[in-house]
């Protein structure tokens, strides 16, 4: 990730803040819009400068225009040099997801969003892997994956915590 280049759109300047100092920690050079104009007005001039963002990041509730619009006018700007977009979000749901697919988003990530999520996430998609469906796996298929896998291992649990010890002692017996 040394080197890319991030848009990051978001309204709330605290998450903004936060997701920008992980992309800086990852050695990702951020261009920071509060907003989806912002955003327009820094990829048309940095097109015109001859350069382009390797992805884009983007909130999806923002007003007056949300993620998907943003995206949207971006493509309709940049064309073919559009670079894939993650929706950032804090609402987890299928509609969420089925809208983000048809809008073209690479990926969701959902808010709080962790570090290695983040990584992970951007990882796969500069490196031009294919990204896992962004819809979400059937009920219980993580669990049958597990059952499948790895009945019987032996696995070590590192948790400070004693109350997340016990819920995560009793998933992973549990399967």
């Amino acid at each position: 990730l040394q080197d890319r280049r991030v848009l990051l759109v978001d309204d709330l300047p605290e998450a903004r803040e936060a997701i920008a100092e992980r992309l800086r920690l990852f050695g990702v050079r951020v261009d920071e819009a509060a907003s989806g104009e912002q955003a327009l007005r820094m990829a048309e001039s940095l097109a015109q400068q001859g350069d382009v963002f390797d992805a884009v990041l983007v909130d999806w509730r923002m007003a007056p225009m949300d993620g998907i619009e943003t995206l949207d006018r971006l493509r309709g700007l940049l064309g073919d040099g559009t670079p894939p977009a993650v929706l950032e979000t804090a609402y987890d749901d299928d509609a969420m997801r089925r809208t983000a697919r048809q809008a073209r988003f690479a990926s969701v990530l959902v808010k709080p969003i962790t570090a290695s999520a983040l990584h992970d996430t951007l990882l796969q998609l500069l490196s031009r892997q294919v990204l896992p469906d962004i819809g979400r796996a059937q009920p219980g298929s993580a669990e049958a994956e597990l059952r499948d896998r790895h009945t019987g291992a032996r696995v070590l649990l590192a948790e400070d915590n004693p109350i997340n010890q016990e819920v995560a002692v009793a998933l992973l017996q549990a399967v």
